[in-house]
């Protein structure tokens, strides 16, 4: 007996059925996708958090330095991360080989040993037209945590701790953040003020960051405010200055006061 094919109709009714269960299905799966990428970054910001921490104990409790540049652009050689010197030229593997290299000269690597611990899974950088091949580490020390240059005129408003014993409420303050400079690399540490963004945030989580704290502890915030998302996936450094500014404008969003709190300082310079 002759089997009955299916009509062009039919078959058109099956590809539309099933790209529709797709189209349905697509979101949850990039959120499950997302969600496991989130865990794989706590995981990574705990290991580094855990990591500096012990490099205090071991150092006489000295902080390691968030600084990756001195003066004149010199490395500086007590950074947890070193700067990658002498890329401009070069290939992108050599690039990529020279910041890895970087990483691994930093104070920090005796203590990790794993260079994929420095790079969020969510990292989106590769393609923009600054940065290109360079993501390879997506986190930064905040510069309250010996991250500031005040014999350089750089101290952006506060007085840094450089004992870790002096930090107050280790539970509650930033040692790391997710940083996606647009630039070749993310410069130096991290640094803001009470009232405004300096350099930029990231929103590679479903609009969420991950931070690492002085504790051990990681966990993700969520932004809240429109322009910080927006500024979470800026495509060039003039565009993040252009976000900065309008957010300086609109006034001190939910974000910036809530980074803020948990911002560790020595002393408000501000106040005196």
């Amino acid at each position: 007996m002759k089997k009955k094919a299916f009509t062009l109709i039919e078959l058109l009714v099956v590809i539309a059925i099933i790209a529709l269960l797709v189209s349905l299905l697509m979101p949850a799966l990039n959120k499950a996708r997302e969600q496991a990428r989130m865990a794989l970054c706590l995981t990574n910001q705990k290991g580094l958090s855990i990591s500096w921490t012990i490099y205090a104990q071991e150092n006489k409790d000295q902080l390691v330095s968030a600084w990756t540049r001195l003066t004149g652009g010199f490395s500086d050689p007590f950074s947890w991360v070193d700067y990658p010197l002498g890329i401009v030229g070069m290939s992108p593997a050599e690039a990529e080989n020279a910041r890895k290299e970087a990483i691994r000269r930093g104070k920090l690597f005796p203590y990790t040993e794993y260079e994929k611990l420095y790079r969020c899974a969510s990292e989106d950088r590769d393609d923009l037209p600054d940065g290109g091949f360079n993501a390879i580490r997506s986190y930064s020390i905040v510069g309250g945590l010996n991250g500031c240059l005040p014999e350089d005129g750089m101290d952006y408003g506060i007085r840094e701790y450089r004992n870790y014993g002096n930090i107050a409420a280790p539970a509650n303050q930033i040692a790391f953040i997710e940083e996606r400079d647009p630039r070749e690399t993310n410069l130096d540490s991290w640094v803001m003020n009470k009232t405004s963004w300096i350099d930029p945030v990231s929103n590679w989580h479903n609009e969420r960051t991950v931070f690492g704290f002085v504790d051990g502890h990681a966990a993700p915030h969520g932004w809240v405010d429109a322009i910080t998302v927006e500024g979470g996936s800026v495509a060039d450094w003039n565009e993040w200055e252009a976000v900065r500014s309008r957010a300086q404008v609109e006034g001190t969003g939910e974000d910036i006061r809530w980074v803020w709190q948990h911002y560790p300082y020595a002393e408000d310079l501000s106040l005196f």
